[in-house]
């Protein structure tokens, strides 16, 4: 029995601190008053408020949100921007991040756990483009894991964007 426990202990031991548990959290402001599937046109913006310098982290979330959107293959047109100019039939999802917690690669493979969790908070709201009325608003935040190397700001964002996927995925039908 002694043995086993010296062999399995330090595995154990090892797996958790290299693997982390990362999540995500919603909460709904406005529920959706319109299903999505009546949007042929997607438009995605990101801003900051916040402090800190974020425009890499801005960049990363759109890049990011656009390959999850894109891979439900729910709308016929993907674009970045305001939707200023937005043809009818378009759903502009502005996305503002309103709190985050940088944790770099480097500082979790030196600091491991001791690094904290990574984390980015946005308010998210999902507009038409014709009405220009917010038809479902939510704050969605995103967390690495908090374990060894189990990531860092771009596991939260990464968290962050499949969030915003699942909204969207879960209201289109």
């Amino acid at each position: 029995m002694k043995k086993h426990f010296v062999i399995l202990f330090p595995t154990f031991l090892l797996t958790f601190i290299l693997i982390g548990c990362a999540s995500s959290e919603l909460m709904v402001r406005k529920p959706f008053d319109t299903k999505l599937n009546q949007y042929s046109n997607f438009i995605f913006s990101a801003s900051a408020n916040v402090t800190d310098d974020v425009k890499d982290e801005i960049s990363s979330l759109e890049e990011t949100v656009m390959s999850r959107v894109k891979n439900l293959n729910l709308f016929k047109t993907y674009e970045l921007g305001e939707g200023k100019n937005a043809k009818e039939g378009s759903l502009v999802i502005k996305a503002v991040i309103t709190d985050i917690n940088k944790v770099s690669g480097l500082t979790r493979f030196l600091f491991g756990a001791f690094a904290g969790k990574a984390s980015m908070t946005i308010d998210v709201s999902f507009i038409d483009a014709k009405t220009g009325i917010s038809i479902g608003e939510f704050t969605i935040t995103g967390k690495s894991g908090g374990t060894g190397y189990a990531g860092g700001t771009s596991e939260a964002i990464g968290m962050t964007a499949d969030k915003i996927a699942e909204v969207i995925s879960q209201n289109y039908n």
